[in-house]
């Protein structure tokens, strides 16, 4: 485990909370990543300016949070004991 000074460690149930939300997180992300990515080229001739800029931004927005969700889950795996990410 990872211990910071003036801080006690996080329990297993926290830990296992937090893998979870990070693996939902993850799986919310990818879908809401890829509908944005449809928007922004597939239909893209169909929908306002508005909506493509909004889209292409979501975008980005959406591969991030699940870059930190990725960040999140390998933490907890690793506090957890697991070698495997």
């Amino acid at each position: 485990m990872v211990f910071i000074e003036g801080h006690t460690a996080p329990s297993e149930a926290q830990l296992r909370r937090w893998l979870t939300i990070a693996n939902w997180s993850m799986v919310l992300n990818l879908c809401l990543f890829g509908i944005c990515l449809f928007m922004s080229y597939a239909i893209a001739d169909y929908l306002s300016l508005y909506l493509q800029i909004a889209a292409h931004l979501a975008t980005i927005i959406f591969a991030g949070v699940f870059k930190l969700a990725y960040v999140l889950r390998c933490f907890a795996l690793y506090n957890l004991g697991s070698t495997a990410f």
